[in-house]
């Protein structure tokens, strides 16, 4: 019987005839999609999908390391746009979590990520539920067009409870998005009200799909993982399931979608770091769908969006206004400082102020400057000494006090100072990780690091 297949006991014949059959599964359109499935329906028209979700602030991306150099509100805004001149029908979906805690700076934050939304267009966005931080009013931004939640009901205002799309070709695509009422403490004391996910899916999903006409439905959910592949295991009907939420803001795995027989669950990259991207076609024409996904990676090869710098220029400088006015109030507490500042250390420490001065903490603040973020507090408490402790408070009142000094890693040096025989801070790897963590340096290894920094007792 071999004899009928004779190339395959011939390696040369063998590669061949598998080159050949790849060569003509790409004329055909037949690809491989992330899971490794064939999908055998790649003609005709497709819809693209982009996907975000779980930004937690985060609307710069750190910068201070090249494996963390990843995200951001400006990057996220040109690659949206570039796909858009591309795609002919396109949905653009976030998965919640954009806030994670209240500050006056996260207010600030909390404007900008709202505007940035409406300004990037995206068609479907859920709220996570640390996104009612500040009421209703980053759900109210001008041009906002798409907040949805069909379990929530809110006192003040209304969500969507399906979104509608109806595609180049005819077909019709729904949009549902869901929030676990388990992710609240006390949901009814800001106004909210919500129904089970589970429980809104047996009593809504026949009845949603039925009114609408969809052909495709895609479910947005704000829940724990384990809960989102429940959900995708229990209604079929669902094509589509797209989950957010992280109990570890700093968790940098990539989580690969599951895509099997026309229906796929996608996981949002934490932080907003890339983009999830789909073609999906088969919609509306009773073949099979098929569902092809990659991740784009928001990183500095991507440019910033220049419709959005403004806005972001503006944020920076209400975050510049509100840092220099909390140091003048903080002025006065100047004087009760239990930092000295590392040219204290000199008389007893020589040689170790030395090394110190050749280290790049030792420059810390100046990159900061360079950078044009010195009076950002979120990135000032890893480059100066004693920040929002009674160190630091701005260049004019402490300019001592900048750079990763002595009593940065090692703690207040005033007792010390007075009684050399006060214990003083010794560190350790886990002092290091405050700072060095896995979202802002996930290359962090103590030994070779200590080796950089190296100094005697």
């Amino acid at each position: 019987m071999l004899k009928d297949f004779h190339f395959l006991t011939n390696p040369h014949r063998f590669l061949f005839t598998l080159s050949l059959l790849l060569l003509i599964g790409v004329v055909l359109g037949i690809s491989l999609p992330s899971n490794g499935e064939i999908n055998s329906v790649q003609t005709g028209p497709s819809l693209t999908i982009l996907y975000s979700g779980n930004t937690l602030e985060e609307i710069k991306p750190c910068g201070c390391t090249p494996e963390a150099d990843f995200g951001g509100l400006l990057r996220r805004g040109t690659a949206i746009k570039e796909v858009r001149e591309k795609a002919k029908d396109i949905l653009v979906l976030d998965a919640g979590g954009n806030l994670k805690g209240t500050s006056p700076q996260g207010r600030l934050k909390s404007n900008l990520i709202a505007n940035g939304l409406a300004s990037m267009g995206y068609d479907a966005v859920i709220p996570g539920e640390n996104d009612f931080a500040y009421g209703t009013g980053f759900f109210q931004a001008e041009g906002a067009r798409g907040w949805l939640a069909s379990n929530l009901r809110h006192a003040k205002m209304e969500f969507q409870e399906i979104i509608v799309k109806e595609l180049s070709w005819g077909a019709r695509v729904g949009v549902i998005g869901l929030v676990d009422d388990r992710l609240f403490d006390d949901p009814s004391h800001q106004g909210i009200t919500l129904t089970p996910p589970e429980e809104f899916l047996k009593a809504r999903l026949q009845g949603l799909l039925q009114e609408n006409k969809i052909d495709l439905l895609i479910l947005l959910l704000h829940v724990r993982e384990p809960l989102g592949k429940k959900i995708f295991e229990d209604f079929p009907e669902i094509n589509i399931v797209i989950t957010g939420h992280t109990e570890d803001p700093d968790d940098e795995e990539i989580k690969d979608p599951i895509i099997q027989k026309g229906r796929g669950l996608f996981f949002v990259d934490n932080r907003a770091r890339r983009l999830g991207q789909m073609e999906v076609r088969g919609i509306g024409n009773e073949k099979k769908i098929s569902i092809n996904h990659a991740w784009l990676p928001l990183n500095e090869s991507t440019e910033d969006d220049p419709s959005l710098k403004p806005s972001f220029q503006r944020y920076k400088e209400n975050v510049k206004e509100l840092f220099l006015k909390k140091s003048e109030i903080k002025k006065k507490q100047r004087e009760a400082t239990p930092f000295l500042a590392s040219d204290a250390c000199t008389a007893c420490h020589e040689e170790i102020v030395h090394t110190w001065k050749e280290t790049r903490h030792a420059h810390a603040l100046e990159t900061l400057r360079e950078a044009r973020q010195s009076y950002d507090p979120e990135c000032l408490k890893c480059h100066v000494v004693g920040f929002e402790k009674g160190g630091y408070l701005n260049d004019a009142i402490t300019p001592d006090l900048g750079g990763v000094q002595c009593e940065s890693c090692h703690g207040p040096g005033k007792e010390h100072s007075k009684d050399p025989s006060v214990k003083y801070g010794k560190l350790n790897e886990e002092t290091c990780k405050e700072c060095h963590s896995k979202a802002r340096d996930p290359s962090f290894s103590f030994e070779p690091y200590w080796e950089r920094i190296r100094h005697r007792e």
